[in-house]
């Protein structure tokens, strides 16, 4: 059946016959808007007609706004001090004067001519040790002035290490301070630690040898002997620190050392002299030539102790000592003396006669 239909339509379009459209709606609205649709109108009798306007031409852009040159670079800053320009110095002077140039550079604020003067005189083979310093301080000021702050560092350093003591005056300039006070921080805490390095390097060397008693008598001196090794002697001064009791401060001896080595010292009868015990309390300490501690034995809050018996100065002295002695001693010698001188006499004494001795009856 639909081989029929379509047959039978190929055969009308094929006649040119026409039928009726199945969307009456549809080609209704199409033809109305055909006829709604404007005719153009016809040229007046005598006037051309109107070129056609030609399609609209795009409008020209605006020329783009040229491109903006970036900011020229800020110029390197240098830090090497060869890089920086030098005044002329006329190295002939004397150092003297080289030296009282940069003085007065720097009293007038002209920073950047002190640097090459300054330079001059640390270059001079002749320059004292006293004027090298003072170079390095107008060096490292004007350096640090000029915003060459790491530069100004080692001239410092060097000042510091010849004049451990130096400070800046307190009118100087914050830039000079800052620096200034970072070297100084850094030199002495440089200088602390080699000190503290070669203080454990001499302990290490030190030794302390003492065979002291624990017990002893009122009344009877007491001695302290020690023999110290001390290779690098090191050791400038040795005390022993003493007490009869913890409520009392200790008192302080120094021990004299002799021709062999040895430290001793001896504390008089009248100091240990008791009439009821006491223990003494006691502890050594040696020092070097600046009076910085060294080696010990025993400390203010462990001291050692001796156990000192009650007695007296007149029960410890031996008889041979007593005053006594010699004077009755001396007495009898003085008696025994005269006494004999008298027998003497009587001895060797000539008989009374009147002139004549008779040698033979």
């Amino acid at each position: 059946m639909s081989h029929l239909r379509s047959a039978l339509l190929l055969f009308v379009v094929a006649c040119g016959w026409t039928l009726p459209s199945p969307f009456p709606a549809a080609l209704g609205a199409d033809t109305a808007w055909a006829k709604a649709k404007p005719k153009p109108k016809k040229p007046a009798k005598g006037k051309k007609p109107a070129p056609a306007p030609g399609p609209q031409a795009e409008p020209t852009p605006a020329p783009a706004p040229p491109p903006v040159a970036p900011p020229p670079a800020a110029p390197a800053v240098v830090e090497e001090v060869a890089a920086r320009p030098s005044a002329k110095v006329d190295t002939s002077n004397p150092t003297e004067e080289l030296l009282a140039k940069a003085r007065q550079l720097y009293a007038s604020l002209e920073y950047e001519a002190v640097i090459p003067v300054a330079e001059a005189v640390l270059a001079r083979d002749d320059t004292t040790i006293d004027m090298r310093l003072d170079a390095y301080l107008l060096h490292g000021s004007a350096l640090a002035i000029v915003g060459d702050a790491i530069e100004a560092e080692k001239p410092f350093r060097f000042l510091l290490r010849g004049r451990p003591d130096y400070d800046m005056p307190a009118e100087t300039p914050p830039k000079i301070l800052a620096v200034f006070r970072k070297v100084q921080v850094e030199e002495r805490a440089i200088v602390d630690q080699m000190r503290e390095l070669e203080r454990a390097r001499v302990l290490r060397e030190l030794k302390l040898d003492a065979e002291m008693e624990t017990e002893s008598t009122g009344g009877v001196p007491l001695a302290f002997e020690y023999k110290l090794r001390d290779p690098g002697r090191a050791v400038q001064a040795m005390s022993v620190h003493y007490r009869r009791s913890a409520s009392e401060p200790f008192s302080a001896l120094a021990l004299q050392v002799d021709d062999t080595g040895l430290w001793r010292a001896e504390l008089p009868g009248e100091y240990t002299e008791n009439d009821d015990g006491l223990v003494l309390q006691y502890y050594v300490s040696t020092t070097d030539a600046a009076g910085a501690p060294l080696l010990s034995v025993g400390d203010p809050t462990n001291p050692l102790g001796i156990q000192i018996a009650p007695g007296t100065v007149a029960d410890a002295r031996p008889f041979y000592k007593s005053p006594w002695l010699w004077i009755a001693s001396g007495v009898v010698l003085v008696g025994a003396g005269v006494g004999g001188y008298f027998l003497y006499e009587n001895a060797v004494a000539l008989p009374k006669t009147d002139g004549l001795v008779k040698l033979r009856e």
